[in-house]
């Protein structure tokens, strides 16, 4: 009987344990410092939660100050929400968690100095955002972050002066949106961010002087915009007095907005840049002098779209850059030194004619609109072999006489 009871009582234990082990099914609302307790109490051993989780409510303050208990968790299949907590000073609790399935959104927590309390969080699968911070200093605890599946947005966050912590961040597949953030002085910490797959946005950054930090930076997939114009005024940077830090950064599939630069003095800092995919906007930059650098000129010459206007000396119209350019309109390029891609759009293969048959081609190549190098193509042949490329839109990059050439190919 003794024995009975012994095996009995250990099966009970069994499955009470396995309970405590179980995490609750959808998403899980913490709105108060009691909420977290009772979440603590009633699933102690709970690694990964299946939905959405919040602590605090968004326009409503809460008590939370202390995220403690919550160490076990891991993952997280929905988003995390962290909101309206103005009496949390750091996010000691979340420290074993790894990814997130979905968004990550921190705001509206005045008092938070860093998030130290994310040191494994490896990937954030959809958006990142920060946002009304207002004692936010550092980045640090995000240095395991490699991955960042849609936009990365830092808004209001006025006392971040760079991005230290987020030296292992290598890929953010949307946009990196950062608005009106008073105290950003530069970007050193993303050195290793290679690609952006939709835009660069740089807007109401009132401190910002130096974009160092983007050294790695080599293509973005959408715009880069610098600064803003709208129908009821503009929106620059007004310390940015280069673009020093974009080295490296050799496409932009589409448009590129230099706005309201008060303080541009320069577009030193672009001069890798061989592809622009859609309109070129340069506009009331007072001090901005000279435009006619060579990725400019180029643009220019192969009948690109430009707005230009109501900057200063041979950069003050889209006429004066033309003249600096040497160029007499925006199609004004000599036919030897091009070439067409026919038919296109194209499907199998397409032809490649040269305006100059006696040209030194050293090679041609097929990079995607991210940058990324998709084929090699044979020289000599006059044709390009498209098959296994997924249809899109692509850049044809061609080497002749020292020069690089582009142009866009549609694959069907």
């Amino acid at each position: 009987m003794k024995k009975i009871m012994t095996v009995t009582a250990l099966l009970l234990f069994g499955i009470w344990n396995s309970l405590l082990s179980q995490c609750p099914v959808g998403n899980i609302n913490l709105f108060t410092q009691n909420d977290i307790h009772n979440f603590v109490t009633n699933f102690p051993n709970c690694t990964e939660l299946e939905g959405n989780l919040l602590i605090g409510k968004s326009g409503y303050p809460s008590d939370i100050n202390d995220l403690s208990g919550l160490d076990a968790l891991t993952h997280i299949g929905g988003s995390l929400t962290i909101t309206s907590n103005p009496q949390l000073t750091n996010l000691n609790g979340l420290q074993n968690l790894n990814s997130i399935r979905e968004d990550l959104s921190i705001t509206g927590c005045p008092a938070l100095v860093s998030l130290e309390g994310l040191s494994q969080l490896e990937e954030v699968s959809g958006s990142f955002s920060l946002s009304y911070l207002d004692n936010l200093k550092s980045l640090q605890g995000l240095e395991n972050l490699e991955t960042i599946g849609s936009d990365f947005t830092l808004y209001l966050v006025p006392m971040l002066p760079d991005f230290s912590g987020l030296n292992s961040l290598r890929t953010i597949s949307g946009s990196l949106i950062l608005e009106h953030n008073n105290g950003l002085i530069t970007l050193e910490g993303i050195e290793n961010l290679e690609g952006i797959g939709i835009d660069l946005v740089l807007r109401g950054n009132a401190s910002l002087t130096s974009l160092e930090g983007l050294e790695g930076l080599s293509s973005i997939g959408g715009d880069l915009r610098i600064g803003a114009e709208y129908a009821d005024g503009m929106i620059g940077n007004s310390s940015l007095a280069n673009l020093d830090g974009l080295a490296q950064l050799g496409s932009i599939g589409g448009d590129l907005h230099l706005i309201a630069g008060d303080a541009l003095t320069s577009l030193e800092g672009m001069d890798g840049l061989y592809f622009i995919g859609g309109n070129l906007i340069i506009r009331h930059n007072p001090l901005l002098s000279v435009c006619a650098i060579e990725p400019i000129c180029e643009y220019l010459a192969e009948g690109g779209s430009a707005s230009i206007d109501d900057n200063a000396g041979d950069c003050e119209d889209l006429d004066k850059v033309l003249g600096a350019c040497q160029l007499t309109s925006t199609s004004d390029i000599s036919n030897t030194e091009s070439f067409t891609l026919q038919p296109n759009p194209a499907s199998g293969s397409v032809n490649i004619h040269f305006g100059n048959p006696n040209a030194n081609i050293e090679w041609i190549r097929i990079y995607s609109m991210t940058g990324g190098e998709v084929s090699k193509a044979a020289l000599g042949s006059g044709q390009i072999d498209l098959r296994g490329i997924p249809a899109g839109l692509y850049i044809v990059r061609v080497r002749m006489d020292g020069k690089d050439l582009v142009r866009r190919l549609s694959v069907q």
